[in-house]
């Protein structure tokens, strides 16, 4: 029963068909197959299609670099960047680029490419590494080539093994209006992104770069959520750093949520920050639900 319950869990959180999907039984292959059908989808050029005017952006011409056709690189940005060493080189051809057009030059050769990148072992390090090194005008593109795919595909990307890196990256750019909307669209699907092992460390980061109301919006979600999710580590985490975005009003709130769900008052309790988490809990209750509270996760009241 354990391995069952074990395969499925590792099934819940797959990113892409397991290589060891093949000694799996033929109906289970065929369900796996139709599950992520539509995220390699998600990786090809020609599925690029606005979704909304809001996303319909003209594509933008990044500066010119003169000098390009000189630079080992030229015309092989896309070729090196999905190669081992190629993306290591490309990494430090960036780092010790002579100007900012030149790096935007480099940048210009993934144009058209970002959805596969994100995806790719060696190139999502050259995407995370033209995020930091550029201008923030000059990383438009990547927000403008995720819009193209569609709201949902932005929870993809952000629950993806490499995807999540990305997000992350572009979470972290001086760009707010840009930042506002891919926080919205990470928020439309916010407790699957949550519960996953790599989408938990996106939405984290989310509660460090969103306005107030989206703040709010993410925790009114894991509130009124916090007694149908299975506790686990992943979401535990979420609701740690929840408590430490929150305002006191706001803390209050979501810890009256969790007394009405005690197995992940408890998990939260039992995680390595959760005790920062308790402190929070208990700061912003008073009587007796912060009695309850302190029974919940240590058995019995106690002093804190």
């Amino acid at each position: 029963m354990f391995t069952v319950r074990a395969l499925n869990v590792r099934l819940e959180h797959a990113t892409e068909v397991p290589s060891w999907s093949q000694y799996l039984p033929q109906n289970v292959q065929a369900v796996l197959r139709d599950r992520f059908r539509a995220d390699e989808d998600f990786a090809q050029p020609q599925h690029f299609v606005a979704k909304s005017p809001e996303h319909a952006l003209a594509p933008r011409a990044l500066p010119a670099f003169p000098d390009a056709p000189k630079r080992w690189w030229f015309q092989q940005v896309w070729n090196l960047a999905r190669d081992s060493q190629g993306c290591r080189d490309l990494q430090r051809a960036l780092d010790d680029a002579s100007c900012e057009e030149e790096r935007a030059a480099i940048a210009s050769e993934l144009q058209g490419h970002v959805c596969e990148a994100i995806r790719c072992p060696h190139a999502n390090f050259v995407m995370q590494k033209l995020i930091s090194v550029l201008q923030p005008t000059h990383v438009v593109f990547i927000f403008e080539e995720l819009w193209l795919r569609g709201r949902e595909s932005i929870s993809n990307v952000a629950r993806h093994k490499y995807g999540c890196r990305i997000i992350q990256r572009l979470l972290e750019t001086r760009l707010p209006k840009l930042v506002s909307i891919l926080i919205d669209h990470l928020l439309d699907d916010s407790i699957s992104t949550c519960q996953h092992p790599y989408g938990n460390y996106v939405m984290q980061q989310t509660m460090d770069h969103c306005s107030s109301s989206q703040r709010r919006k993410l925790l009114e979600v894991l509130g009124e959520h916090a007694a149908f999710i299975v506790p686990d580590f992943h979401i535990s985490a979420v609701y740690v750093k929840a408590f430490a975005a929150a305002t006191r009003d706001e803390q209050a709130k979501l810890a009256r949520s969790l007394i009405k769900a005690p197995a992940m008052l408890q998990k939260i309790g039992s995680t390595r920050h959760g005790h920062q988490a308790a402190r929070h809990v208990f700061k912003a209750l008073s009587g007796w639900e912060q009695e309850q509270a302190k029974s919940l996760i240590f058995g019995k009241a106690r002093a804190y």
